[in-house]
Protein backbone atom coordinates (compact mmCIF):
# COMPACT_ATOMS: atom_id res chain seq x y z
CA UNK A 1 0.00 0.00 0.00
CA UNK A 2 1.49 3.36 -0.64
CA UNK A 3 0.55 6.34 0.98
CA UNK A 4 1.58 10.05 1.07
CA UNK A 5 2.08 11.28 4.36
CA UNK A 6 2.66 15.07 5.49
CA UNK A 7 4.63 14.49 8.08
CA UNK A 8 7.51 16.60 8.85
CA UNK A 9 6.61 19.32 6.08
CA UNK A 10 5.64 22.61 6.09
CA UNK A 11 5.01 25.38 2.94
CA UNK A 12 8.04 24.55 1.57
CA UNK A 13 8.45 21.16 1.28
CA UNK A 14 7.27 18.48 -0.52
CA UNK A 15 4.97 15.42 1.57
CA UNK A 16 7.09 12.39 2.23
CA UNK A 17 5.26 9.39 0.21
CA UNK A 18 6.76 5.72 2.18
CA UNK A 19 5.45 2.12 1.75
CA UNK A 20 3.26 0.53 3.92
CA UNK A 21 3.73 -3.60 3.85
CA UNK A 22 0.90 -5.01 1.53
CA UNK A 23 -0.58 -7.43 5.24
CA UNK A 24 -0.47 -4.06 6.75
CA UNK A 25 -3.78 -3.43 8.80
CA UNK A 26 -3.49 0.31 9.00
CA UNK A 27 -5.42 2.16 6.73
CA UNK A 28 -4.67 5.80 4.94
CA UNK A 29 -7.51 7.30 7.90
CA UNK A 30 -5.82 4.86 10.69
CA UNK A 31 -2.36 6.80 9.72
CA UNK A 32 -3.59 10.19 9.23
CA UNK A 33 -4.80 9.46 12.88
CA UNK A 34 -1.59 8.44 14.04
CA UNK A 35 0.04 11.21 12.47
CA UNK A 36 -2.26 13.92 14.23
CA UNK A 37 -2.34 12.38 17.69
CA UNK A 38 1.61 12.88 17.04
CA UNK A 39 1.46 16.52 15.81
CA UNK A 40 -0.77 17.10 19.25
CA UNK A 41 0.65 14.67 21.51
CA UNK A 42 4.70 14.11 21.82
CA UNK A 43 5.37 10.63 22.39
CA UNK A 44 7.18 11.04 25.65
CA UNK A 45 3.84 12.65 27.29
CA UNK A 46 1.61 9.71 26.09
CA UNK A 47 4.04 7.40 27.56
CA UNK A 48 4.42 8.65 30.94
CA UNK A 49 0.56 8.94 30.64
CA UNK A 50 -0.02 5.83 29.97
CA UNK A 51 2.97 4.08 32.24
CA UNK A 52 0.97 6.48 35.59
CA UNK A 53 -2.44 4.80 33.91
CA UNK A 54 -1.22 1.14 34.23
CA UNK A 55 1.24 2.26 37.47
CA UNK A 56 -2.44 3.28 39.45
CA UNK A 57 -4.51 0.54 38.38
CA UNK A 58 -2.08 -2.25 39.13
CA UNK A 59 -1.84 -0.47 42.79
CA UNK A 60 -5.32 0.03 43.08
CA UNK A 61 -6.32 -3.68 42.08
CA UNK A 62 -3.83 -5.30 44.59
CA UNK A 63 -3.99 -8.97 44.24
CA UNK A 64 -7.50 -8.77 41.62
CA UNK A 65 -6.10 -8.78 38.48
CA UNK A 66 -8.14 -10.02 35.59
CA UNK A 67 -7.43 -13.55 34.30
CA UNK A 68 -5.89 -11.86 31.39
CA UNK A 69 -3.36 -9.71 32.44
CA UNK A 70 -0.53 -11.08 31.17
CA UNK A 71 -1.93 -10.48 27.63
CA UNK A 72 -2.36 -6.65 28.85
CA UNK A 73 1.19 -6.09 29.97
CA UNK A 74 2.36 -7.84 26.58
CA UNK A 75 0.14 -5.11 24.62
CA UNK A 76 1.28 -2.00 26.94
CA UNK A 77 5.01 -3.16 26.89
CA UNK A 78 4.93 -3.41 23.71
CA UNK A 79 3.08 0.31 22.98
CA UNK A 80 5.95 1.55 25.60
CA UNK A 81 8.61 0.43 23.43
CA UNK A 82 6.79 2.38 20.13
CA UNK A 83 6.23 5.60 22.25
CA UNK A 84 10.16 5.01 23.33
CA UNK A 85 11.74 4.70 19.78
CA UNK A 86 9.02 7.46 18.57
CA UNK A 87 10.33 9.68 22.04
CA UNK A 88 14.15 9.13 21.19
CA UNK A 89 13.48 9.77 16.75
CA UNK A 90 11.94 13.07 17.75
CA UNK A 91 14.35 14.34 20.53
CA UNK A 92 17.31 13.00 18.14
CA UNK A 93 15.83 14.86 14.82
CA UNK A 94 16.38 11.94 13.11
CA UNK A 95 14.03 9.77 11.08
CA UNK A 96 16.29 7.25 10.61
CA UNK A 97 16.78 5.90 14.08
CA UNK A 98 17.05 6.33 17.35
CA UNK A 99 19.68 8.24 18.95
Amino acid sequence: MKSTSTIGTDMHSMPQTFLLPASTPLTEEAVKLLHDMFTNLHPFDVRNTLLELYHTYVRHEHGNLPINFDEMTAHFFCLDNILKLLTEKQLSGNADGPA
